[in-house]
């Protein structure tokens, strides 16, 4: 059996704290974190600036900042980059960092009750985060579950919890552990890292005189844990739940703790003050024990919205470069963010992974980049008077080396040759039948979402800016035999079909005949734009006869 220590916690800093809790050491910086939760506060402190202080110290000697949302924070999770935190608040999930700028990643109201808030929150080894649900009101019965964020999705890891307090995960990474305050116990699962699924829960150990709260675990795998109501830290043994230690703290709700120091052989311990009256209920301490932290698991939150707000900032760079007020280049921005959402929405109608989908926006972003350059020196969006628009794009991008300037460090990231052969094949006739199921794939989300959109922008863009045409010439021309054909046989014109103004609309008409996927139908029927090019008005007698034909026909599509 284990000799048991008693270690006693000393006072950190003067100030006493409404709720601290959810404390993180960030070894790569030196900063400590941790919340109030009531306030709404997340507070940096530089534990270096304190070594050759006496404590206890004031804030002001040791802050490294503080950042406040203005409502509830269950915890402050420190996040890959550098200086940013994912907070758990009432409301989301925020990325914020120390310039106090705020950006909301996940809205919780849709999967939180009304009484409840985000509670105890930590990051796995892999970078997702786990974060738990709990009451914010007093009196109100308690309930919730446990989470996970993962890329930008939610799902319930353990259903229907009490109070989700304290996380952990062992170093071989095949155990998790949990502390559900009310059932006065820790839990421990099997973990499977590669999904971030927990599994067969069994009680590790009971703790009395107090619930258990936030813990930490150390490189022996032996968890450190916070008890509420008993004025101290209980150290235990992961594989047996034997009280190996104490740390006697002076304050009756010891709420969390976490390592920190140059060693990572310190403790830092978060308490309550709220409603208490004892002389340091609600301040933080420092413990040093004979055990090291295991380190800190960084967050990725949603590592392809940071990607995605990237690549936005350098497409809006490069655009830049031209003249936004032309009404031609303002188009074609529009067309380029909309062609993407629709890659988007398309890739997960069909279930892709969270990579494939950000894949296929990625080629919405960047299909059309030969665009802007074809204006400018051309004049015109017709490929027939100037140059292909899609080769010339994937020219710039892979022969000029903009490809690194759009996708920064990322570029590494993805199958540059997929993209470069996405974009080349998207205003093609006919896709070349030596593509693999995968080039095939993500050329037909690019053409449905690029042909979508093109039929609004032939609704809501004037025909000189689109065909340069007349409206005059629009409307008193008349639909060519081969533009009828085209229709008839169910298929996209080609170009040398299009004989007369009016043929365009036709062409585009024609385009819903090449639609691959049933949620590609879908838009283009709830976005209206279909029914508003066959409502086209000519003054040509046998123009209005043909899309009155038309009319009839597409009731069907």
């Amino acid at each position: 059996m284990n000799y048991m220590r008693n270690y006693q916690a000393k006072v950190m800093l003067e100030e006493h704290f409404s709720l601290a809790e959810s404390p993180f050491y960030d070894e790569r910086t030196g900063i400590i974190s941790f919340v109030d939760i009531p306030k709404g506060n997340l507070f940096l402190l530089d534990w270096k600036k304190m070594q050759n202080g006496s404590l206890p110290t004031k804030m002001d000697a040791v802050s490294a900042g503080c950042i406040s949302l203005g409502q509830m924070v269950g915890a402050a999770v420190p996040m890959e980059k550098r200086g940013q935190y994912l907070l758990a608040a009432t409301d989301g999930l925020y990325v914020v960092d120390a310039n106090e700028t705020k950006e909301k990643i996940l809205d919780t109201q849709s999967i939180f009750a009304k009484n409840q808030r985000s509670n105890d929150a930590k990051s796995d080894p892999r970078g997702r985060l786990f974060f738990g649900s709990s009451v914010y009101i007093d009196g109100d019965d308690p309930g919730g579950n446990l989470f996970c964020y993962d890329n930008g999705k939610v799902s319930i890891r353990e259903h229907n919890t009490r109070i989700s307090n304290g996380l952990a995960w062992s170093k071989d990474e095949t155990r998790f552990f949990f502390s559900d305050s009310l059932y006065h116990c820790i839990f421990v699962y099997d973990y499977d890292v590669e999904s971030g699924n927990i599994a067969n829960r069994r009680v590790l150990c009971e703790i009395t005189d107090g619930v258990p709260d936030g813990m930490c675990i150390d490189d022996q795998d032996n968890l450190w844990i916070a008890v509420w109501g008993g004025s101290r830290i209980e150290h235990r043994d992961s594989k047996t739940g034997e009280l190996l230690g104490v740390v006697n703290v002076p304050a009756e709700h010891t709420s969390s703790c976490c390592f920190y120091g140059e060693n990572n052989d310190m403790l830092f311990i978060t308490s309550s003050g709220d409603g208490l009256y004892g002389a340091h209920d609600g301040c933080v301490f420092s413990c040093q024990v004979d055990a090291h932290g295991a380190g800190t698991d960084y967050c990725k939150g949603n590592q392809f919205d940071v990607y995605k707000r990237n690549l936005q900032e350098a497409f809006e760079k490069y655009t830049a470069a031209y003249d936004l007020s032309d009404p031609k280049i303002k188009l074609k921005v529009d067309h380029t963010y909309r062609v993407a959402g629709m890659c988007e929405e398309i890739a997960r109608s069909l279930s892709l992974s969270e990579e494939d989908v950000t894949f296929a926006w990625t080629c919405g972003m960047l299909h059309d980049i030969g665009r802007f350059e074809q204006v400018r020196r051309y004049g015109t969006f017709m490929d027939a008077k100037s140059i292909d628009h899609a080769q010339f794009g994937a020219d710039l991008l892979f022969k000029e080396g903009l490809i690194r300037q759009m996708l920064g460090s990322y570029v590494e990231a993805w199958s540059l040759e997929l993209i470069e052969k996405t974009i080349r094949v998207h205003n093609v006739f006919c896709l070349p039948q030596t593509l693999s199921d995968r080039e095939k794939l993500f050329a037909d989300i690019l053409r449905d979402a690029d042909k979508i959109d093109i039929l609004r922008v032939n609704c809501e863009t004037p025909p000189e800016e689109v065909y340069n045409v007349s409206t005059w010439e629009l409307r008193n021309s008349e639909v060519s035999e081969k533009a009828r054909e085209a229709f008839k046989e169910r298929r996209c014109a080609k170009r040398d079909d299009r004989m007369s103004a009016v043929d365009y609309l036709v062409g585009h008409v024609c385009l819903v005949f090449e639609l691959v996927f049933p949620r590609s139908k879908e838009l283009v029927r709830e976005q209206g734009y279909l029914s508003a090019l066959l409502n086209f008005s000519s003054d040509n007698e046998e123009t209005c006869k043909w899309f009155a034909y038309m009319r009839e026909e597409m009731t069907t599509f």
